[in-house]
């Protein structure tokens, strides 16, 4: 019973952190064009309520201090853009909160939108089907436990196949059909103990401290992203902290964790995290056979090379190991009912963006690498079965934007992916396995593989008053199948109906 108790308190125990000693809160962030990603200078940022505010700076950074812990709502207008109101920000002292805004150009002045804090929020650019998040809308989502997939759960068109697991069933899809891009490197899995060949997993490995902003397209998503046909879910994280250095530890329902924060020199910033779950611990306690553990890692650094090229680096990593505890018979049975996946991944990027007086491009440099180390042992302990898998991939991204006018864009790029390593090691025995003809014969797979991808994409964009649209087209090359090639139209219309009430079709 005492037992018991310990536990419960371990999982009831309220989250905690430290950071900057402040008696009140901070709010910053960074201000840009939506189309063009060039900084807003001059933008009025303004606390609802009250008379307090900011005016951002020649590179688009406000910055509201001595706030009074509490939900606000801001206001963020400049002449040429619609008015933006962003509602139910939380400001405490135990860090600054980041608010990064990205403003629409307008012919019309004083029309103002609405930015409400639900699950719903457009973004009338892409398809119909696209909801937008951040990491405010994260941490108020029921139930999710700061996990961006299970927040991405709750949205329309989304079931998931177990309560207890990240596998996203999107419109009738499997859950190896959703594509995961993190700061513009297509990930094959960003859940620790990741299903092989699938996307799920028991919980995200991405810290929503540091997440900007997050958007899920549950169809009919646009030509740049290809290769799977259920969903795609695109995370772009935020910049370190380029005015001060912070840190914060916390405690969370599965784990703990550091973060570090600050600026490099006057032209950039950079932000490192590191997390381990406690549940070893608990189970131990709880005398439970089967003991998961996980660490993970990640780091973000960006630096100004000068007013129209910058540099982003980032790497997020983990460790995942599964301790057995086989010390009884009762544990040797019961522990025998399941595969054990053991997991090493990393992912990593550098992008280079650099911007033109009508638009912007880049250009990424990515990796994704994972060793898997599955099994599963019978009730005397005798294994019964192994995978020892690599799987590594390395890929070249170019994306250009280009605003035409302030109504209409183009867009276009090609990626290349290249697998350095497909290796597959799996083995089953003799006494478990027949053949056709019925006799038992063992299962030795130990083969290796590489493979190519590549895809090019364009797209036109255009907005005439109430009435938007997009059109285009994607060609991806897969050299490991027997039709290579193939062709993808991607069209979507979207109609305004009021200020509460779109039409659109895609």
């Amino acid at each position: 019973m005492k037992k018991i108790i310990f536990i419960l308190f371990f999982i009831i125990i309220p989250i905690g952190s430290f950071l900057y000693a402040q008696n009140n809160g901070i709010i910053e962030g960074k201000i840009v064009d939506k189309k063009s990603g060039q900084p807003i200078p001059g933008a009025v940022v303004k606390v609802m309520g009250t008379e307090i505010g900011a005016i951002a700076n020649s590179k688009g950074e406000y910055r509201i201090k001595n706030l009074p812990t509490g939900i606000y709502t801001l206001q963020f207008s400049t002449i040429g853009f619609e008015i933006l109101t962003e509602a139910n920000i939380s400001v405490t002292n135990a860090r600054p909160t980041i608010i990064n805004e990205e403003m629409i150009e307008t012919v019309i002045q004083g029309k103002e939108i609405q930015v409400t804090s639900s699950y719903f929020n457009k973004n009338v650019e892409n398809s119909p089907s696209t909801q937008s998040l951040n990491s405010q809308d994260i941490r108020r989502a029921p139930g999710v436990q700061e996990d961006v997939i299970r927040a991405t759960q709750l949205l329309p068109g989304v079931g998931i196949s177990s309560a207890g697991r990240n596998d996203l069933v999107v419109r009738g899809g499997a859950p190896f059909e959703n594509l995961f891009i993190v700061d513009n490197i297509e990930v094959p899995n960003i859940n620790h103990f990741g299903s092989q060949g699938s996307t799920g997993g028991p919980l995200s490995l991405i810290n929503i401290d540091f997440i900007k902003n997050v958007e899920f397209s549950s169809g009919a998503f646009a030509a740049n992203y290809g290769d799977k046909t259920s969903s795609v879910t695109k995370i772009t994280l935020r910049n370190g902290n380029d005015a001060m250095f912070g840190g914060q530890a916390n405690l969370s329902a599965t784990g703990f964790g550091l973060n570090f924060e600050g600026p490099i020199s006057s032209k950039g910033s950079y932000w490192f995290s590191a997390r381990r779950s406690y549940l070893d611990f608990i189970f131990k306690l709880a005398e439970l056979a089967f003991i998961p553990q996980y660490w993970d890692f990640a780091e973000k650094v960006n630096y100004k090379i000068d007013e129209n090229n910058t540099l982003d680096f980032l790497t997020i990593g983990a460790l995942d190991n599964v301790q057995l505890d086989n010390s009884s018979s009762s544990d040797l049975y019961s522990n025998s009912r399941v595969a054990i996946p053991n997991l090493k991944q990393y992912f990593s990027g550098l992008t280079w963006k650099h911007f033109y007086k009508e638009g912007y491009s880049n250009l990424t440099l990515g990796e994704t690498f994972s060793l898997f180390n599955t099994f599963q042992n019978d009730s005397l302990g005798v294994r019964v079965f192994n995978n020892d898998s690599k799987e590594a991939e390395t890929s070249l991204k170019y994306d250009y934007f280009w605003q035409l006018s302030k109504t209409s864009n183009l867009s276009f790029g090609s990626q290349l992916k290249y697998a350095t390593s497909l290796k597959y090691n799996i083995t089953i025995p003799g006494n478990l396995r027949t053949n056709f003809a019925g006799q038992f014969e063992p299962l030795n797979i130990d083969t290796s593989y590489h493979a190519l991808k590549s895809g090019t994409y364009i797209t036109f964009s255009q907005d005439i008053e109430r009435f938007s649209y997009t059109i285009g087209g994607r060609f991806d090359y897969y050299n490991f199948i027997n039709k290579k090639l193939y062709f993808s139209p991607r069209a979507s219309i979207n109609y305004q109906i009021s200020e509460l009430t779109n039409l659109g079709l895609s």
